[in-house]
C-alpha cells in the first residue's frame, strides 16, 4: 500500500514538472515593433491667435508600429502619447494620448494652452507674444503608459515654429478711491497685478492713500468678478487676511480698508486660497 501511495506521489510531481515546463514554453514574449512614421498637414510654421483660436492648428498622422510578439503579430489595440518639448531642451511632455487612432488634429488653442502651461501643470512654460520652435514626436506603447514602458517607439520629431504664442495667464487688477484711477471698473496698465506661475500668486507695488478703500477685479470693464472681504473683517498688516468673491450676480464685498499712513505697499492676492498680504 506504502509502494502505491509513493508511485502516485511521484507521479503527480512529475505531471506538476511537466504542465510547469510546458507553460514557461508558451510564455508570450514582446519582440519589439516599429517606430511610427510621423507626418503632418503643414510644414514651418504654425500661426496662433486669440482671434482664430478655434482654427485647426495642425494635423498630425502616423504609421502603426506593428508590434510583433514571439506568437505573431500582436493583437492589442496600440495607444499613442502625442508629446512634445522646446528644441533641443528638456524632455518630451503629454500633449494628448490616443487611443487606437492613428492621426489627431490639434486647435490653435490646444497648442497654444499646451505650450503657455506651466511646467508643473504638464506644459513647456514658453515665453509668449514672440516666436518659438517646438519638436514634436508620437510615441507608441501597449497596456499603460509611463516612461518607462517596454513597448515605447518613438517617430522623428517634426519641428515647428510657433508665430506666436499668447498669454492665458490670469488677469487682476485693483481700484479704488485709495489707487489713483479712483473707483472704475477699466483700471489703468500700472493697477494691473503681475501673475506668477509657479505659486499661482499675483503681486503689485502701489501707492495707496491713507485708510482709503480698494477691491479687486479679474475683468477689465467688468464689476464682478469682484474681490474684497466679508464685513466687519479687519485688514492687518503683514498678516494675510482672507478675501471673498463676488463672481456675479450676488451681493459685493466690502472694500479693503488702506493702511493709515500712505505710500507704496507690496499687494500679494493668491485667489485660490483667498488670501491677501499688504507690506510696507
Amino acid at each position: 500500500m506504502k509502494k502505491s501511495i509513493k508511485k502516485i506521489f511521484a507521479f503527480v510531481v512529475i505531471l506538476a514538472m511537466f504542465a510547469s515546463c510546458k507553460k514557461d514554453e508558451n510564455q508570450v514574449v514582446f519582440e519589439g515593433g516599429n517606430p511610427p512614421t510621423l507626418t503632418a498637414d503643414r510644414s514651418g510654421t504654425i500661426s496662433i491667435s486669440k482671434l482664430t483660436k478655434s482654427q485647426t492648428g495642425v494635423v498630425l498622422t502616423w504609421t502603426n508600429p506593428n508590434y510583433k510578439l514571439n506568437t505573431g503579430s500582436s493583437s492589442q489595440d496600440v495607444n499613442y502619447n502625442v508629446e512634445a518639448r522646446i528644441k533641443n531642451t528638456g524632455t518630451y511632455k503629454s500633449i494628448a494620448v490616443v487611443k487606437s487612432a492613428v492621426s489627431i488634429s490639434l486647435t490653435q488653442e490646444e497648442i497654444n494652452t499646451f505650450v503657455t502651461k506651466a511646467k508643473i501643470e504638464g506644459g513647456l512654460d514658453m515665453a509668449t507674444d514672440v516666436v518659438g520652435d517646438i519638436e514634436i514626436r508620437v510615441t507608441a506603447f501597449l497596456g499603460a503608459n509611463s516612461s518607462t514602458n517596454a513597448t515605447n517607439v518613438s517617430s522623428k520629431a517634426i519641428i515647428f515654429t510657433l508665430d506666436k504664442p499668447y498669454s492665458t495667464d490670469p488677469d487682476l487688477w485693483i481700484t479704488g478711491e485709495a489707487c489713483t484711477s479712483n473707483w472704475t471698473n477699466t483700471p489703468p496698465t500700472l493697477q494691473k497685478f503681475t501673475y506668477d506661475r509657479p505659486t499661482r500668486t499675483f503681486s503689485i507695488n502701489v501707492p495707496l492713500g491713507a485708510a482709503k478703500y480698494y477691491k479687486f477685479l479679474t475683468v477689465s470693464g467688468q464689476w464682478q468678478p469682484q474681490w474684497g472681504i466679508a464685513a466687519g473683517t479687519a485688514t492687518p498688516l503683514n498678516t494675510a487676511f482672507t478675501i471673498v468673491e463676488n463672481p456675479g450676480g450676488g451681493s459685493d464685498p466690502e472694500a479693503i480698508q488702506a493702511p493709515a499712513t500712505a505710500g507704496t505697499y507690496k499687494i500679494v492676492v493668491d485667489l485660490i486660497n483667498k488670501k491677501a498680504t499688504v507690506t510696507p
